[in-house]
């Protein structure tokens, strides 16, 4: 008598992943593939900035401030305290 494991049906994964708005978006089995790619190209080098462009971005963008501060006291042990 060998055991086996009991018959279970295989399972059945989906997927879909849909970006963009909905005045825009165009399924891509609608778009002519030349066409598609265009409008990919097109997009990629409107977004593409210079290394001077996201370095002044960055240096104008507010950073965020620390809430708590860790330090030690007299004997060595870590103390949490709010920041003012």
């Amino acid at each position: 008598m060998f055991h086996t494991l009991a018959p279970v049906p295989s399972a059945q994964f989906m997927m879909s992943d849909v970006s963009g708005t909905p005045t825009d978006f165009t399924p891509s089995s609608w778009t002519q593939f030349e066409a598609g790619l265009a409008r990919g190209r097109a997009e990629l080098a409107a977004q593409q900035k210079t290394l001077g462009e996201v370095a002044a971005e960055n240096r104008r963008a507010e950073k965020a401030k620390a809430k708590f501060t860790l330090t030690q006291d007299a004997e060595g042990k870590a103390v949490i305290q709010r920041q003012q």
